[in-house]
This record gives structure tokens, C-alpha cells and sequence, in this order.
């Protein structure tokens, strides 16, 4: 057997094979992490051992959930499902990743089987061989990158170009430290389906047709916006609207091509829908119920995703500004995608900005950007194939943003960059520190709870009254009122008080404020406070979220005068929209007596100028 045919003889292949190796020694040096299976990842997940081990993918029974949360899975509320209608838990996130996940699943049963581990779903060698899995991922994206990069490039740009994608941006991050995440999977997929995109057009094979259908397939069930890359295969090549017109005419001859990639899409959007249809009651179902976030393509976020110092994809990942050249140099030269890849791109940066929480949670620069790094790197490939002159500004360039990048994610991965509350001032008091600075966290954004624990106003200096008001009954609604107009609310048997409403828009100017709301409960005891409610929350289109719904207990004191003193603190959420509004209201659901409230003022703070 000639195994020399294996061995590396291109210096790009050589590099996949030191990128490899590297990411090996890097996990060994860096650890096996033992809960990978966490909070979005746990929910990704979630289909295999429900449906392998538990045999109970509707959860009827809720022990084993309790155990993975009381035990290996970090986190702190069970937000990665939902009740349905019909009394199953529907899980939050779509198949596709479990998919991807199952090989690696079915190893750590074999390893756990041998091994004497538990056979739960996350044990040591599930949670072991999901980082090997992403690993696995990782190379076969890159050697698909590869094969796509030499097609238009020669090695030696191709070399460079894998280097910038891999070291140069937040993609470094992706595969060294969120093994569990998406963005991995699908920047494999997107790579997969542009190399047999090419082919399609190139050899007109029915199998390739199959393959093309299935990865749009599987890359739709992992994120259902991702079937926008659709764009790849039906686009490629159309340089004019001649070009469109003609392929259209000319479609009757493949269409049982795409017939059958219609058909091998369906082999995983099928059990996707199913799913659907038994455990939520709906072919469609709209598993992401929370009100707090959704997509609103009529307000997107598009310069603050781009631009922003809080997440900014151009900000954090500089290097891009590579990219973008190379889709205008695209339009100079006759790149059979050009069209293809810049209304993808367009469209891809809209959908993701217009999702409401645009800086994505805990991640480094803008994650969802990861999976496009495919085709960004064709683009990147023209630049750096331009003349001399160009080509050594453009590597000096390349050189600075891969070391910044390197060190920045460094500063994130130790807590210097923080995952969500950057702002312009803090970025620049940390810039090419190896510590944070004495004070410098006081520029951070507000410091929101992630597990729905009281929040506390800790840095009451940093704050000043906006405004005052008096709230006063007004039929049958709570109003705020300038003036000190005594009047007393009182909350009878099973009833349920007026409710007090304003929008974000009227109560605050800046993203965020403390509301207080502070009075006098007239009471002999507090014997029967437990069972009056106080409900602070923010709604949106008539759904509630940053609920709090806490016993009257909470919110009182005794005073020596002969009452209560009542004091709410509710910190405002991240908003979907201004005129969203906040409301407060009470309930009596189990007392005998009628409570009053008296004196009931509002008070709404804001961060002083300075800290913006």
C-alpha cells in the first residue's frame, strides 16, 4: 500500500494538517471541559438522550431533567423547552444539532458501556466526545474551505487565506472554546455546500444533487434562518439578468435534479415537522415563546451589530473589512459569484441584526457571523491575490488584526472583555491590557441578571432622579400624578388591583432605569402578606416578560409609626421595543382582608452622563 499518497505534498495541505494538530494539543493543554452539555448547548442536545436513553421525547416524566440540572448541566432555569398545549415539553431549538451531535453520542454510549460510566447522556465521555466532535467538524469545514479556495485560488493564497479565517477572527474562538454551539456545524455546512454547489454546476450528477439538498436540509433544522443560503445553489454563476433569465428557461432540463435535492431536503425537515405536529400541536410551531426576543425585521439593529463597541462584528473582528473589499474587487472581475455571494451576505447580516438581543448573549464579536466565514473567504482570496505593492499592505494589515485578535480573545476568555456589557469608554480604558484598570468596570453596561435573581442597585452614585410622580386610582387604572395627592388603593379578597402602565419610551431616555415604587401598607401584622402578590413586568404585544410576581413579604417593613413601609426595586429589562410597557399591579388571591397602600410614589433613576 503507498501510504505517501496520504501525507501532505502542498503547503496548504500541510497547514490543514499543523491547524489539526494544533487544535489537538491546544484542547489537551487547555482541558476537557466536563459540562459542555450547558445552557443553549444542553438544549441542542436534548433530543439523544430523550430519545435514546429516557425513550420520552415529549419529557412526560421531568426526574431525569432534574438530576442533569441538579448535577452536570449549568444552568439555572429550564429555559431550554416549553410547555405546550398539549401538555408535552417542546424543546426550544430545532434538530439539526443533535444530528450532528449523534455520531459522537453513539461513541460515548459505546466508551461509557465499556468503561463502567453511566450511560445518562452526560457523563464524562458524552461531554468528552462532543468536544472531539467539534473538532472533527472544524477540520472537515477547513478541508472543504481548502478545496474551495484552491478552485480559485493558487495554494500560496489559499495558505494565507486559511490562516487569516482561522487565527484572524472570532472563528478562533468558535473552535477552541464553544465546542457546543452552531456556529462550528454550520460554517462546515455552509463550506460543504458551496464546494458541491460548485460541482452541480460544473458535472450536473444526480448524487450531487442528493448531497446539495440534504445539507441545505440539515443546515435548515440546525437554524431555521439558515435556509437563506438556498441563495448558493440557485444563484451561482448569474452575472447578468440575462444569466437569470436563460437558467430559468433552461431549468426543465434538470428538474428532476431538483426534485430529488427537494426530496433529500425533506429527509430532515420531515422529522423536524413531525416533531412539531406530536409534542406541540402544530406543523409549525413557534417554539421560541418569549417574549423578550423574536425577530423584528421592521427595526433592525444592523449598524450596532456591524459597528458597536458592545458587540460589533467590524469593531472585534477588523480583519473583515478584508471581506467586504473583496465583494466590491468581485464586481471588477468576472467572479462566477459575485451576485450570488453579496445578496447572500446582505441578506444574512439583515436577518441576524433584526433578531431583537442583536449582541447574542455571551460570545465573542457577532457569532452568528461565523458560519458565512466560507464565503467571506473567497472574497478575502481576491484581495490577497492582488499585485505586490497591494499584497504586502494588505498581509502588514492581516499580521496586526490576526495578533489583535489572538490577544483580544484572550482578554475575553479572562473576563478583561466582557461577554455582553462592553461599551465604547471601558473597550478603550482595556485596550492592550493584560488587567483591568482600578475603575474601570464602573464604565461597563448595567449588570443584568442572567438567572432571574434580585437585582440590586449597587452603585447608587452613579445614578440621579429623572423623575418623580405620585401614583394616584384613576378609575379603574393606577396614574402618575406631579402633585402629592394622598390616596390610598385598597386590594379586597381574590381581587386584583388597577394597573399602573407607561412605556419605556416615556419613563426612561438612556437603555436602561431603576424604577422605584415606595408607600405605606396599612396593616396590624404581616400574617397574611404571603398571599398578596406584587407584579412588576414589561409586555409586549400583550405577552409579559421580566416578570416578577414576588409575596407582598418581600417588598415590606415594619415601621415603628404604626405601618408597613413598602419598597419595590425593578431594574428595566433590555427592551424589544419603546413603546413597550411597564406595569405593576397587585393581587389578593387567598387573604380575607382588604390591604391598603397609601402614599404610593414612583421614582425613576437613571446613570449620570458620564457613564453612557
Amino acid at each position: 500500500m503507498n501510504t505517501r499518497r496520504f501525507l501532505p505534498t502542498t503547503n496548504s495541505a500541510r497547514l490543514i494538517w499543523g491547524i489539526a494538530l494544533f487544535l489537538v494539543v491546544y484542547q489537551v493543554l487547555f482541558g476537557f471541559s466536563p459540562t459542555v452539555i450547558s445552557w443553549d448547548t444542553y438544549g441542542y442536545y436534548l433530543y439523544l438522550p430523550q430519545t435514546f436513553i429516557h425513550d420520552d421525547l415529549g419529557i412526560q416524566d421531568f426526574s431525569p431533567i432534574e438530576a442533569a440540572m441538579n448535577g452536570p448541566v449549568q444552568s439555572d432555569t429550564f429555559y431550554q423547552a416549553m410547555k405546550s398545549d398539549l401538555g408535552n415539553w417542546v424543546i426550544k431549538y430545532p434538530i439539526g444539532l443533535a444530528i450532528f451531535y449523534a455520531p459522537f453520542f453513539a461513541i460515548a454510549c459505546l466508551i461509557s458501556w465499556i468503561g463502567a460510566y453511566p450511560i445518562d447522556g452526560f457523563s464524562l465521555p458524552f461531554q468528552h466526545m462532543l468536544t472531539v466532535g467539534s473538532l472533527f467538524y472544524t477540520i472537515l469545514g477547513l478541508w472543504f474551505l481548502r478545496k474551495i479556495l484552491l478552485y480559485f485560488y493558487s495554494d500560496s493564497v489559499t495558505s494565507i487565506v486559511l490562516i487569516i479565517i482561522v487565527f484572524g477572527t472570532n472563528y478562533f474562538h468558535m473552535h477552541t472554546r464553544s465546542h457546543g454551539m452552531p456556529h462550528v456545524y454550520l460554517f462546515t455546512a455552509y463550506a460543504a455546500l458551496i464546494w458541491f454547489t460548485i460541482r452541480w454546476h460544473n458535472e450536473r450528477k444526480f448524487w450531487i444533487a442528493a448531497v446539495l439538498g440534504l445539507i441545505l436540509g440539515l443546515m435548515t433544522v440546525s437554524r431555521v434562518t439558515e435556509f437563506i443560503a438556498i441563495i448558493i445553489p440557485l444563484t451561482y454563476g448569474l452575472a447578468s439578468p440575462k444569466d437569470a433569465i436563460h437558467r430559468l428557461k433552461n431549468a426543465r432540463k434538470y428538474y428532476k435534479h431538483f426534485a430529488l435535492a427537494g426530496l433529500f431536503f425533506l429527509v430532515f425537515v420531515i422529522p423536524q415537522l413531525r416533531y412539531w405536529k406530536v409534542f406541540g400541536g402544530a406543523w409549525l410551531y413557534d417554539s421560541y415563546q418569549n417574549a423578550g426576543e423574536g425577530l423584528d425585521f421592521l427595526h433592525p439593529y444592523t449598524l450596532e451589530f456591524l459597528f458597536s463597541y458592545r458587540k460589533g462584528w467590524l469593531i472585534y473582528t477588523p480583519i473583515m473589512f478584508l471581506a467586504l473589499w473583496g465583494l466590491f474587487v468581485a464586481f471588477k472581475k468576472k467572479t462566477p459569484w459575485k451576485w450570488t455571494f453579496l445578496f447572500l451576505v446582505l441578506c444574512f447580516v439583515f436577518v441576524a441584526s433584526s433578531w431583537t438581543t442583536w449582541w447574542y448573549a455571551a460570545s465573542f464579536s457577532q457569532r452568528p457571523m461565523v458560519q458565512l466565514y466560507p464565503v467571506l473567504a473567497i472574497a478575502i482570496g481576491l484581495i490577497v491575490s492582488k499585485g505586490e505593492r497591494i499584497r504586502k499592505g494588505v498581509l502588514v494589515f492581516a499580521a496586526f488584526c490576526i495578533v489583535l485578535n489572538l490577544f483580544q480573545t484572550w482578554q475575553y476568555n479572562n473576563g478583561i472583555i466582557h461577554i455582553d456589557r462592553m461599551t465604547k469608554s471601558y473597550y478603550w480604558k482595556v485596550f492592550g491590557r493584560g488587567s483591568i484598570p482600578d475603575g474601570a468596570e464602573d464604565y461597563l453596561l448595567v449588570n443584568r441578571s442572567m438567572t432571574g435573581s434580585e437585582e440590586i442597585l449597587s452603585d447608587p452614585q452613579n445614578y440621579q432622579l429623572k423623575n418623580q410622580s405620585f401614583l394616584t386610582l384613576n378609575e379603574d387604572k393606577i396614574t402618575s400624578n406631579p402633585v402629592n395627592e394622598i390616596d390610598t388603593l385598597r386590594i379586597g379578597p381574590n381581587t386584583i388591583s388597577p394597573k399602573f402602565e407607561e412605556s419605556f419610551e416615556r419613563l426612561c431616555s438612556k437603555d436602561h432605569a431603576w424604577i422605584e415604587i415606595a408607600g405605606k401598607v396599612l396593616a396590624d401584622s404581616n400574617d397574611l402578606f404571603e398571599n398578596i402578590y406584587v407584579i412588576s413586568t414589561f409586555q409586549h404585544k400583550w405577552e409579559a416578560y421580566k416578570y416578577n410576581y414576588q409575596p407582598l413579604n418581600s417588598y415590606v417593613k415594619w415601621n415603628a409609626k404604626g405601618y408597613f413601609d413598602f419598597q419595590l426595586w425593578y431594574l428595566t429589562p433590555e427592551v424589544r421595543h419603546p413603546n413597550d410597557q411597564f406595569q405593576f399591579y397587585i393581587t389578593n388571591s387567598g387573604s380575607d382582608k382588604t390591604i391598603s397602600f397609601t402614599e404610593l410614589v414612583l421614582n425613576v433613576l437613571q446613570r449620570t452622563d458620564k457613564l453612557n
